[in-house]
């Protein structure tokens, strides 16, 4: 399946998200219907080095190939969980869920069902343990994304 997609996603508009100017998540728009979004993510790495974080959006991700561990702040912020997804699986992700994925296995893909926005930005809890805002959603990105070609090309002429 990760042959497949691989394929079926070489055209389809892609958003490198890089963390420390490293890759870390393709994100592909598939479709838009009503407000609502259908990506695929195809996780590089983990994200263990960032601060927890949530979404400006409700999703609902299902697990195709691969699998991650994610940890999961609970009430307060002060205690975690850990759960391990693995193909076939559905992470329900509501706006105010703060997590980070610790390990990701290789050729992870997920389909993401995405809501309409809920709020403009991002939110990471800082090394004080607080909330603050981090960038804007931006959950019309797909408009201006190139491909996954021209976009590692462009990433390696800068």
């Amino acid at each position: 399946m990760h042959h497949w997609l691989m394929r079926y996603t070489k055209n389809k508009p892609m958003r490198l998200i890089e963390i420390n100017g490293e890759p870390y998540l393709e994100r592909y728009h598939i479709l838009s219907v009503f407000g609502f979004k259908i990506w695929l993510h195809r996780f590089i790495r983990n994200d263990s080095e960032r601060h927890l974080h949530n979404h400006p959006w409700h999703a609902i991700s299902i697990i195709l190939t691969g699998g991650y561990r994610e940890i999961v702040a609970l009430k307060g912020y002060r205690n975690w969980d850990i759960i391990d997804y693995e193909r076939g699986n559905v992470n329900v992700i509501k706006a105010d869920k703060t997590h980070r994925i610790l390990q990701v296995e290789p050729n992870t893909w997920t389909l993401m069902l995405v809501s309409p926005r809920v709020r403009k930005n991002w939110f990471f809890i800082n090394d004080d343990g607080d909330m603050e805002a981090g960038p804007n959603g931006g959950h019309d990105w797909h408009r201006t994304a190139g491909n996954r070609d021209n976009t590692y090309l462009l990433r390696r002429i800068k």
